[in-house]
């Protein structure tokens, strides 16, 4: 029998693929059912999954697979899909830090052709402000009685102190070797994943 409790259950896309990636193998995982199966016979709201485009100019293949991905999101029921952005961002890496990744002759010789060896990379921007302001906002406005937050990202542990501090509910569902401390210690109650993720893979 579903309850009348209401329960809004909030997805960090990259930091569940690469736990589901390290802990599963596989990240092909059914999201309905994983957040009917989070709410446990609780009256769901809505799933908001976060996430950042790849960009196409630097893997096409993998922003195509991503684009699929997305459009399967896209058709689940009571689902939104909030997407940030991928920064470009680059280091400069001396000799000390290469010979710390190679070895002492590489690191001479990738000096003496380019000096300082320049290693872009990207981040992610604007997902994490994203949840926690969402969190914040729907609880405020009283849009839910408890907040379900998938990440084993530590910096959330203000945000859901936070939303507390409303007078809702937090629970926060994650691997277990992956659990943040943070989290574990701020969050009314600990769901972890490895009970029952299996359940939620999509059927082939």
């Amino acid at each position: 029998m579903v309850t009348e409790e209401r329960v809004v259950v909030f997805i960090d896309g990259s930091n569940f693929y690469y736990a589901l990636k390290r802990n599963l193998g596989t990240a092909k995982i059914d999201f309905s059912r994983l957040s009917h199966h989070l709410c446990n016979n609780r009256r769901l709201i809505r799933t908001y999954y976060y996430n950042v485009p790849v960009d196409p100019k630097e893997d096409e293949e993998r922003y195509k697979r991503q684009q699929k991905f997305f459009d399967g999101l896209r058709r689940i029921d009571y689902l939104e899909m909030v997407l940030g952005r991928l920064e470009k961002r680059q280091v400069k890496i001396g000799y000390n830090e290469l010979a710390n990744l190679y070895n002492d002759q590489i690191a001479r010789d990738i000096i003496n052709k380019q000096g300082e060896k320049v290693i872009p990379y990207n981040i992610e921007k604007g997902v994490d402000i994203a949840i926690a302001v969402d969190m914040l906002n729907f609880a405020y406005r009283n849009i839910y009685d408890t907040a379900i937050l998938v990440s084993g990202d530590g910096d959330f542990a203000r945000a859901v102190q936070a939303v507390k501090n409303e007078g809702k509910h937090v629970e926060v569902a994650f691997f277990r070797k992956d659990f943040s401390y943070h989290l574990e210690q701020v969050c009314d109650k600990c769901i972890y994943l490895d009970d029952f993720i299996k359940e939620c893979l999509v059927k082939t």
